[in-house]
């Protein structure tokens, strides 16, 4: 029957959409911010300097970072000139470029971490009722992980992309001796954030996400 044939048409096309391939480019642009502007970045006034008379036809969530989570979604093709006017508040630099294909439904992930390696010490009983210290190595990573979850979506015009990007990024600010000189124990003080940003996304459209101050007068 012509109307079986056509759904079953309808479901291989939309098991085909799903199972395409997705081309995902993430960057990690660090801002180190000059004396001028060590209250951060006004994405206001940087999405102004981008778009003039059209900046009102983008949607920001916040305006002022790190004090506050700023997303805003707008055409890949001007990555570039947001570079350039991000230049007005520090110096520039893309610390990661990553692109790789990803498949719908499946979460990516993007990492930049390192294993930072110390002793764990805990009390532990004996058979004998005597308490004794015990040590055993541990490890924490520190650095920058980001994870893409999203699948294509059909909307009423043409595909988009939808799901969640989930940010952590930490510092290890220094190893602190809990100990004595002569029986140190040292355990490391780390210091990060976290976010979770829902997105929906047209191909060819970029999303940014910055919320992040690692070291003084840095954002990311």
């Amino acid at each position: 029957r012509p109307s079986v044939v056509k759904r079953i048409a309808e479901v291989i096309e939309k098991e085909r959409q799903k199972q395409a391939p997705v081309y995902l480019n993430v960057k990690v642009i660090r801002v180190d911010l000059n004396t001028k502007r060590q209250a951060g970045i006004d994405w206001d006034a940087v999405i102004k300097k981008i778009f003039g008379g059209d900046s009102q036809s983008i949607s920001i969530s916040g305006r002022f970072s790190p004090s506050e989570g700023v997303s805003f979604v707008f055409s890949s093709n001007k990555v570039n000139l947001m570079l350039k006017v991000l230049e007005e508040f520090g110096d520039v630099k893309i610390e990661h470029d990553w692109v790789t294909k990803a498949r719908s439904g499946i979460p990516v992930v993007f990492a930049d971490t390192k294993s930072i390696p110390y002793i764990v010490e805990s009390q532990v009983m004996n058979q004998q009722g005597t308490t004794q210290t015990a040590r055993s190595p541990s490890f924490v990573d520190v650095g920058i992980k980001i994870t893409v979850d999203g699948s294509i979506v059909k909307g009423k015009d043409d595909l988009h992309y939808e799901g969640h990007v989930f940010i952590s990024i930490s510092d290890l600010i220094e190893l602190k001796n809990f100990g004595t000189d002569d029986n140190p124990y040292f355990l490391p003080y780390v210091k990060g954030s976290s976010i979770a940003i829902p997105v929906s996304l047209k191909f060819g459209e970029s999303i940014v996400i910055s919320s992040f101050k690692t070291d003084q007068n840095k954002q990311t």
